[in-house]
């Protein structure tokens, strides 16, 4: 029985969502990291949202009670206005909400995009040299796209593959064509 994990990889053809919003770029490199990393994203927005709507009705609450406790009738004006605002601001603050959590849910995708990305060229620049490790052909630098997080690894693993002879001299173009391709 294995201990290891099946790593399958993953689907990069650009979906119909993808090729309208994200100009053909294909953000979910990691699915499983990156909903996950979403999800805990939108159950914080939805957490912070809910508290602000708690927030919201105690606030009318509040004025209610204080009518009530100025012996006000229910049809007052005072009520009249309480009730349209609270409808007003609950209904504002519904859309709101949802425009808020899909610009937060969307930020999620490429700042997740931006931790996926440099891990899935790592893991296939690994799997590409272990198919060429029994010949004597050495390895490419790896880059990772400038706005990545973790651009501290390539340098460090260039460095060892260096030491250890096991890289290739860099040039220029492999940089700019790598930049390109990479996830």
């Amino acid at each position: 029985m294995s201990t290891e994990k099946s790593h399958k990889e993953p689907n990069l053809k650009p979906s119909w969502f993808s090729k309208i919003f994200l100009q053909g770029k294909i953000y979910l490199i990691n699915p499983d990291f990156q909903w996950r990393f979403m999800g805990y994203v939108i159950l914080t927005v939805v957490f912070s949202i809910s508290i602000m709507f708690i927030s919201n009705y105690l606030f009318f609450e509040s004025f209610i009670a204080k009518g009530e406790a100025l012996g006000l009738p229910e049809n007052h004006a005072f009520f009249v206005l309480i009730k349209e605002q609270r409808e007003t601001m609950t209904t504002i603050f519904l859309f709101v909400s949802v425009f808020i959590s899909f610009v937060i849910g969307m930020w999620g995708l490429f700042f997740s995009h931006r931790i996926a990305g440099p891990l899935y060229r790592l893991r296939r620049y690994f799997t590409d040299a272990t198919e060429t490790a029994d010949s004597e052909q050495k390895l490419d630098p790896i880059f990772f796209r400038q706005n990545d997080f973790f651009l501290e690894v390539p340098d460090s693993i260039n460095e060892y593959l260096k030491k250890a002879d096991l890289l290739q001299e860099v040039r220029p173009e492999v940089e700019e064509d790598q930049d390109e391709e990479a996830a």
